[in-house]
């Protein structure tokens, strides 16, 4: 569609899969940042719940990485 309207220049432009990705390392930033505060913070129980959320967070952004990589692999070759 981009080629069609002669739009991909300004979409390049966006940078668009540079920011989404971005987003994404911070998210995983934030995650690992958030279970060391609450490691500091928290007993024992509290802190392996902690954990568990973390590890969930991590392997659904993880997910959601290769996801958006084969996205933006699928896109460029088209």
């Amino acid at each position: 569609m981009l080629k069609i309207l002669n739009q991909s220049d300004k979409f390049a432009s966006l940078n668009w899969f540079e920011s989404m990705l971005g987003k994404l390392k911070n998210d995983l930033a934030n995650t690992e940042q958030k279970e060391n505060l609450y490691a500091d913070e928290m007993g024992d129980l509290a802190y392996e719940d902690q954990k568990l959320d973390s590890e969930m967070s991590r392997r659904r952004i993880h997910r959601h990485s290769k996801e958006f990589e084969m996205l933006k692999f699928c896109f460029s070759a088209s």
